[in-house]
């Protein structure tokens, strides 16, 4: 805490997500509906899977805090969240983030 009260976390060389590495899993669901681009970047199904094994075979003995949350004020494109960090400081930024449950 600085001396006057304000958390303060040290992030290392990396303070943000990269443009260049937002991936969507491209279903026939929601293909129609992305602007596909540089931006917005195809996964396919099997390759989401084969990463979800690996975080998941890597978070399997680790200490983890888990924060349940809504993004979106208006109840009509209110979407839920669970966000699962292995930083109690990560964890802290998204409960200021998201709109907390009652």
């Amino acid at each position: 805490l600085t001396d006057q009260g304000a958390l303060v976390v040290k992030t290392g060389k990396y303070t943000g997500r990269s443009p260049h590495d937002k991936f969507i899993v491209d279903t026939p669901e929601v293909h129609e509906q992305i602007a596909w681009g540089d931006v917005n970047v195809a996964m396919s199904v099997e390759h989401y899977n084969a990463l979800k094994d690996k975080v998941l075979e890597y978070m399997s003995d680790k200490e983890l805090f888990v924060f349940k949350g809504f993004a979106g004020a208006d109840k009509k494109y209110r979407r839920k969240f669970t966000v699962i960090n292995e930083l109690a400081c990560q964890n802290l930024f998204i409960h200021q983030l998201l709109i907390r449950p009652t």
